[in-house]
């Protein structure tokens, strides 16, 4: 990456945000000798910084924005509703670009074919699920929202292939993304305090399909199953400038790829594969998922069904996304802590029955709204951190018997307690799932971070209850 950045000698780059991402992108220019100047307004990042001999700059103060070639802004970071921070304020003023990393990439970079991955649930394990699958056959980068930040990645070679999973925020801070396949697994609301409303949200989820390579015809696989993807299709498809690739795998509509009962279908190419097959890949939401990556690299980039099968069969899913930990006495104790709004979740009790949930952190817009149909499938739930109180409502309402643990240790503590006594219950064994269906930030610093505590208080749980 070093000799793509040294092409920005004698330019000047500012960086507000020192997340990972922004200090991934800080640290690149530097290494590279390009001048950039860092900011940001919490002291720990800033002491970071400042081990990095980074250049901090108080951007909030009247400092000169002169001379700046871009601000490479962290995707944390507002940069239009509710309102722009106040830096990225200034320099919109001065028209200086206001840019991601990833679009910092892409303009040193734009014809190392790309794979850009998004939807509202299931982008990370379809990410990676793609990324394993090629990794097999080229010299394979993964990253974006997921794993290393770009400006980390080894730049692939000749023949290599780029995976980025793309959150809104970073689709519209990455005008020049041109991947040669996008994906769009589905749009459901979320983030709606960045995006102002639903429509916001679409619109930026949208942007992967802005910009495409020159004089090609790219792909685009898109899941139709919610009625905001099946529109995006309709005119995408119109527009004649994408090849479409619809994909339906949870729910009854016309598409190119179907997925029913676990088998998909690709009437284009009477090809049959059967998921099932895949253990770690359990769940309709999780068929849609490969059904999405086998679009991609079928039709992509010809990779054939024997490819595909032999090595989906091989992925082992990802942390904390409907991850099993272990199974007590057969009791499966499931890491579902990316599942941050109901919608996820959703995904998650679909898939299990008799289940003793552990639910609740920092409450997002519609708490548990459209989970009312599965309360048959929960036992009993035990509800953690801010939202807790308010889900005693939504499970008096459902009646669904529940505990207020308020923290994550006494929850695993009850919910193995009466998972391993009630085993012999009328309809199976159940299953412990930790599926928060909340943001983390309450109590943790990530749903990584959350997660990691709930495998590590499962696995020391007795097995002798």
């Amino acid at each position: 990456m070093s000799a793509l950045l040294a092409n920005l000698q004698g330019k000047k780059y500012a960086v507000l945000g020192l997340g990972r991402t922004g200090m991934s992108a800080a640290r690149a220019l530097k290494k590279a000798k390009v001048d950039v100047t860092v900011w940001d307004n919490h002291e720990e990042q800033r002491a970071a910084a400042q081990r990095a001999k980074l250049e901090l700059c108080a951007f909030e103060e009247d400092v000169d924005f002169k001379g700046i070639a871009a601000l490479v802004l962290s995707p944390g970071i507002p940069h239009n509703f509710p309102r722009p921070h106040p830096v990225v304020e200034r320099a919109l003023k001065l028209e200086i670009p206001v840019i991601s990393d990833i679009e910092l990439l892409r303009q040193l970079d734009p014809d190392t074919p790309l794979i850009g991955i998004t939807g509202t649930n299931g982008k990370s394990t379809t990410t990676a699920l793609v990324g394993h699958i090629m990794a097999q056959h080229r010299d394979t980068q993964i990253g974006g929202n997921i794993g290393v930040p770009v400006m980390d990645l080894k730049r692939p070679k000749k023949d290599g292939l780029l995976v980025f999973e793309l959150s809104s925020y970073q689709l519209e801070l990455t005008p020049s993304l041109r991947p040669q396949v996008s994906v769009l697994l589905n749009i459901t609301p979320d983030h709606l305090d960045r995006h102002g409303d639903i429509d916001g949200y679409i619109a930026a989820k949208k942007r992967i399909f802005d910009s495409r390579p020159h004089d090609e015809m790219p792909l685009a696989v898109i899941c139709i199953d919610d009625d905001n993807t099946a529109k995006i299709a309709d005119e995408i498809r119109a527009s004649e400038t994408w090849t479409v690739i619809t994909v339906a795998a949870m729910s009854e509509r016309k598409a190119d790829i179907t997925v029913e009962d676990g088998i998909l279908k690709d009437a284009r190419a009477e090809i049959e594969i059967d998921l099932n097959k895949n253990k770690r890949m359990g769940g309709v939401h999780n068929h849609q998922n490969a059904a999405a990556a086998y679009a991609a690299l079928h039709y992509g980039f010809d990779l054939s069904s024997k490819d595909f099968e032999k090595a989906y069969n091989k992925f082992e899913g990802l942390r904390h996304r409907q991850y099993l930990v272990r199974n007590i006495n057969g009791v499966p104790y499931v890491n579902d802590s990316k599942a941050t709004n109901a919608q996820a979740s959703e995904r998650a009790l679909v898939s299990l029955r008799n289940i003793y949930w552990i639910v609740g952190g920092q409450p997002k817009d519609g708490g548990l709204e459209g989970l009312e149909q599965y309360s048959e499938r929960i036992r009993h739930a035990f509800l953690i951190g801010e939202a807790a109180e308010d889900f005693a409502i939504w499970m008096e309402r459902n009646n669904i018997d529940f505990e207020i643990s308020h923290t994550v240790d006494i929850a695993v503590a009850q919910a193995h307690q009466m998972a391993q006594q009630r085993r012999g219950a009328p309809g199976g064994a159940g299953a412990v799932l930790f599926s928060p269906a909340c943001a983390s930030f309450d109590q943790y610093k990530s749903f990584e971070h959350r997660g990691d505590h709930f495998e590590e208080l499962v696995l020391k749980c007795e097995d002798d209850l």
